[in-house]
């Protein structure tokens, strides 16, 4: 997470729920995975707090990827963060037995507003990488 005017963050979780089946042409599916929005670790609780207020944690309690289709390096799925749903593009690496995913999204798409702490704000573009086994 890019922060304005300098500095930056990473929120991991290693609570990933959901499988990646990989099918008989090479390409890769999803039903559906879901990351709860508290799992999401910063390494500050203040942070931590402000992150799960903002994602509106109580009420949306998962951040929900469905539908996600992929082959030659590059996908397409739909994300649901703060019930809020949006079709996505992704690229891949295979890693062999693992997917590592990177996607970009826009938090004003996802009716994120004025998310900001004693002057420091957060950027509009949120960089994201998820890295997974499949089957």
């Amino acid at each position: 997470v890019e922060l304005s005017p300098i500095g930056s963050f990473e929120a991991k979780s290693s609570k990933i729920r959901g499988k990646i089946e990989k099918n008989s042409d090479g390409s890769f599916s999803a039903k559906k995975i879901t990351v709860k929005v508290t799992s999401l670790k910063t390494g500050i609780e203040l942070r931590d707090n402000h992150l799960h207020k903002s994602m509106l944690a109580k009420k949306n309690k998962k951040v929900i990827l469905t539908n996600a289709k992929a082959s030659n390096g590059k996908g397409t799925a739909k994300l649901s963060i703060r019930g809020v749903t949006k079709p996505i593009k992704f690229t891949y690496k295979d890693k062999g037995g693992k997917l590592d995913i990177d996607f970009t999204i826009n938090l004003n798409d996802y009716k994120f507003e004025d998310i900001n702490y004693k002057g420091v704000g957060v950027e509009e573009k949120l960089q994201l990488n998820v890295v997974m086994d499949y089957k």
